[in-house]
This record gives C-alpha cells, sequence and structure tokens, in this order.
C-alpha cells in the first residue's frame, strides 16, 4: 500500500498542478464565473497542498536515506 501511494503521489502533484493552471487561466478569461473563491476550489487548494508537501516530505526522506 505504502509503494502505490509513493508511485501515485508524484502523478497526484502534477494533475493538480495542471487543473491548478487553468482555474488561473479560466479565472483570468471570465473572473465573475468564480473558479478561484468556490468551496471546490478551496478543498483543490487544501487536497494540492497536502499532496505537494507529502511528495516532498517523501522525497527528502528518500534521498536521506540513499
Amino acid at each position: 500500500m505504502k509503494r502505490i501511494i509513493l508511485l501515485l503521489l508524484p502523478h497526484l502533484v502534477a494533475i493538480f498542478s495542471v487543473m491548478l493552471l487553468v482555474f488561473l487561466v479560466l479565472h483570468e478569461f471570465n473572473p465573475y464565473m468564480g473558479f478561484l473563491s468556490s468551496d471546490v476550489t478551496r478543498w483543490f487548494y487544501l487536497l494540492y497542498a497536502v499532496s505537494a508537501l507529502s511528495l516532498a516530505v517523501t522525497t527528502i526522506v528518500r534521498n536521506r536515506r540513499q
């Protein structure tokens, strides 16, 4: 299970990064749709932050073990 999480984590961060870029572009073209101020986006920010932080921690731990 741990191995699966470690393999999926970089992919999740990449997907969340692309989603965030898309939200930023959409918000620039039409700020009245509220892509960056909705509850869904707040949850997305939370998931993105947690996945990026956990990827950073696992990468640091792996590098120190080598």
